[in-house]
């Protein structure tokens, strides 16, 4: 009476002969992948089909049934990382990374030669305040840096009523006069009001008597700046786009 082994399909002479079979490891079936062993043919092909029995890629997160069909992704233009600023394409992770810290990895602003690592902190320059184009006309008006210490003196000196020529001698500044006394003006609208008839008078004398000067020097500094080709907009207009 012959005795069959099921999976190997291997015939023994008697019960003692197969089962010394069945115990000893050339009757185990290996996973090739992982070199792992199973007692049976079945046992193996339940490995093989198992969520355990995957080899993931660490780069792309996928996952295959095999060590094989693994290294045939690698080396495949399917397992490429994509610079999605320049359209450059790598076979890593870590060489798209070494590009993305590169010199050549840069977007210049060609407008005020400043460069930015990504195509997106490029664009979100051109749209800031920041980006001041080398030829711009445009009029920017007088730097702060330069105004608060003249406004300074000016509230400093406000009870005593200075005049232009006093803020000119104690600050030094070669700003224009007229800027000067628009300055004085600001300082001295921080004294208490005098609310006497004589005071309200004043107020409405001082106050047209200003605002026919402001017209007037606004008239001639718009002048000046049509002249030198300025891009710019009157008080006015820029009070209408707000």
């Amino acid at each position: 009476m012959a005795y069959n082994c099921i999976n190997c399909k291997r015939q023994f002479g008697s019960r003692d002969s197969l089962k010394q079979h069945l115990e000893s490891p050339a009757h185990n079936a290996e996973c090739e992948d992982c070199d792992r062993s199973f007692s049976s043919q079945q046992a193996l092909q339940q490995h093989l089909s198992s969520p355990a029995h995957t080899f993931d890629c660490e780069d792309c997160d996928r996952s295959f049934g095999s060590q094989q069909a693994l290294q045939q992704h690698l080396n495949s233009s399917a397992h490429t990382f994509d610079c999605e600023d320049c359209d450059r394409s790598f076979s890593s992770q870590q060489a798209l990374q070494q590009h993305l810290s590169s010199p050549a990895h840069t977007f210049d602003c060609e407008d005020c030669d400043r460069s930015f690592g990504s195509q997106q902190a490029l664009q979100q320059h051109l749209n800031s305040p920041a980006h001041i184009p080398k030829n711009n006309n445009t009029y920017l008006g007088i730097p702060r840096s330069i105004i608060e210490p003249i406004y300074a003196t000016a509230v400093g000196l406000r009870f005593k009523q200075p005049t232009v020529s006093d803020v000119l001698r104690q600050t030094g500044t070669e700003l224009d006069e007229r800027i000067v006394s628009s300055l004085i003006s600001a300082a001295l609208r921080l004294l208490p009001i005098d609310n006497t008839p004589q005071g309200i008078a004043l107020r409405i004398e001082q106050h047209r008597t200003k605002a026919a000067e402001s017209k007037r020097d606004e008239d001639t500094f718009c002048s000046e700046l049509d002249r030198l080709g300025y891009v710019f907009f009157r008080e006015a207009q820029q009070e209408g786009r707000l």
